[in-house]
């Protein structure tokens, strides 16, 4: 056997060990099925008698998505991902797979968030020819159209689509639908994501007990009873006791709390579980409140988006509704201990450290090198920056928003702290530790470490001290051990920033906020570095990177707030590009 493969197979094998039996098991019996089914050109089941739907129909509880929406010269367009796809009958719902369409935009696409914002006329055209061109069982169903996490969005869309507007649709198309929904839910309860859980299973979740409440009979009220067990197993495995969401994702996390804030929505008010959901709920609304920058947006460590999920205070805004709670504004401090998350939030400005693992063990999917990196945020806006994801498939974008030198934080020789590989799997994964912290509302004071180097030659650990104020981010890098590996920090810039280069210092400004940057060893500047603040979109910026030196070693960095006149003379201006 060749080293390349011997390695291929070590990795397998560190991947393969976190994870759990009844995944594998789970995994298994859905491969075979799925294939078996395709083979044996099996037909959808239809539960007798068929479950009716409720005089009194569950309404969202959230605005609709009108922005995925665009309406030009009398023809609808999805807006999914970076791309516009006409919404005129008959739509490409099975593109190939090559080029820029990914399967993430084929989930996109068959989510049919979008019809949210679809008149009427349009709303049932786009419905009908997806019931027409989408049965199940197709070769590759379980890619797209058919797969149980793509369906449970889309079966909830279509119930609350078909609440919003019963008045209006024709009798027979709300026949087409509902015969639709209920096999579609039919299939999701023998296809529950049980092989992946985290977010899927809530979605699964989710799309169960709203179909308890939008139809009724013997099958509804089953659906209603699976659905309230899992929901109960899953709150209490995936939501952490400081309330973040156990892949450790902001964005996957408002996300989460969406989707629980729905289920609470259809459930019955004197029910066992709605009474267990209510301080959940609490414990959720304050994390997503402490990682929420002052631009309303959520932080971007790890998987996601700023626009991946509703926004912050849209969750907000139905959680107060559903429970009659009062607004409450962020805290000061940040300290999440479970997720890891620390920070400090002050008039002008916002800081938070992530200190904490990448995810669960078994789940660390959505993770990235990023234990001991930062975000910042001066006066309102965005300063050091994470990268963020551009998209989920194979490719250089994938891979550069997962790994460590993309991030915040410090690398050896350029290696990752986890061994990412594909676009989902991690080997190899870091154990962090919060050695202390003291946080108040004037200052915070982190030491942590993580042993995701350990693996190298001389067993290197990276150590790192914040010392963080209102206006002032100061840095202590120490890597203990090691055999001479190059040791690097990195700081990516929003990309408003600009850099003048002057023979005492950095200036980093976009013209309203100046910080001056000066560090205790030689540094360079990347002109050619990516932002990714949404799926599908690039933004070239800076990043900085500093060369501590080979390990063991030592260095510091300070970051402050400076006056915009406080500028040299002889400058040198580096921008993005």
């Amino acid at each position: 056997m060749s080293p390349k493969a011997s390695n291929r197979i070590a990795r397998l094998i560190r991947t393969l060990w976190h994870s759990r039996l009844h995944q594998l098991a789970a995994r298994c019996r859905l491969t075979i099925d799925r294939r078996a089914r395709v083979a044996l050109r099996v037909t959808q089941q239809m539960p007798v008698p068929l479950p009716r739907v409720r005089q009194r129909r569950p309404a969202p509880i959230l605005p609709p998505r009108d922005h995925l929406v665009l309406l030009r010269e009398g023809t609808a367009y999805a807006r999914l991902l970076g791309h516009e796809i006409a919404l005129a009958p008959p739509v490409e719902w099975h593109a190939a797979e090559t080029g820029d369409v990914t399967q993430l935009l084929k989930f996109h696409l068959h989510y049919l968030e979008y019809c949210e914002g679809l008149p009427d006329a349009h709303f049932i055209a786009v419905v009908d020819d997806w019931i027409a061109n989408n049965p199940p069982f197709q070769p590759g169903y379980w890619r797209d159209s058919w797969s149980s996490y793509t369906l449970s969005l889309r079966c909830v869309v279509l119930m609350q689509q078909l609440a919003r507007r019963w008045s209006r649709l024709a009798e027979d198309f709300r026949r087409r639908v509902s015969d639709s929904l209920i096999a579609q839910i039919e299939f999701l309860r023998r296809n529950l994501e049980t092989d992946i859980g985290g977010n899927h299973l809530i979605k699964n979740i989710k799309a169960l007990l709203w179909a308890g409440a939008f139809f009724e009979g013997p099958r509804a009220d089953e659906w209603t009873a699976v659905g309230e067990k899992m929901l109960r197993a899953a709150m209490e495995e995936q939501i952490l006791s400081d309330g973040m969401h156990f892949e450790r994702s902001a964005a996957y996390h408002a996300q989460v709390f969406g989707d629980v804030l729905e289920c609470y929505s259809v459930l019955p008010t004197n029910s066992v579980m709605a009474a267990k959901l209510i301080p959940t709920m609490a414990s959720m609304a304050s994390a997503l409140r402490q990682l929420t920058h002052p631009d309303g947006f959520v932080s971007l460590f790890n998987d996601g988006g700023l626009r991946m999920s509703y926004l912050p205070f849209e969750l907000l805004d139905a959680h107060a509704r559903l429970v009659t709670v009062a607004s409450e504004a962020p805290p000061s401090t940040t300290v999440l201990r479970d997720a890891g998350y620390y920070g400090i939030r002050t008039d002008r400005s916002f800081v938070l450290i992530d200190a904490g693992p990448i995810g669960p063990d078994y789940l660390p999917a959505h993770g990235h090198g990023d234990v001991l990196a930062f975000e910042w945020t001066v006066d309102g806006k965005r300063v050091i920056v994470d990268t963020g994801v551009f998209e989920y498939a194979v490719g250089p974008r994938r891979a550069r928003s997962r790994s460590t030198a993309a991030h915040n934080t410090v690398t050896l020789d350029d290696q990752d702290q986890a061994e990412f590989w594909s676009s989902f799997r991690v080997g190899r994964r870091p154990h962090a530790t919060v050695e202390r912290c003291e946080v108040d509302a004037e200052e915070l004071r982190l030491v942590g470490s993580h042993d995701g180097y350990a693996w190298m030659a001389g067993g290197p650990v990276h150590r790192r001290q914040f010392t963080v104020s209102s206006t002032r981010v100061a840095v202590e890098d120490q890597v203990v051990g090691g055999k001479g590996q190059q040791v690097t920090g990195r700081l990516l810039l929003h990309p408003t920033f600009t850099i003048t280069e002057s023979v005492e210092s950095l200036l980093l400004t976009d013209g309203s906020i100046t910080l001056r940057f000066s560090c205790s060893c030689p540094y360079t500047i990347n002109a050619s570095a990516a932002w990714f603040p949404d799926f599908g979109v690039e933004v070239p910026t800076l990043q900085l990177l500093l060369h501590y030196g080979a390990a063991p070693c030592a260095s510091h960095f300070v970051l402050e707030v400076s006056d915009a006149s406080d500028k040299g003379v002889d400058d040198t201006l580096v921008t993005a590009g």
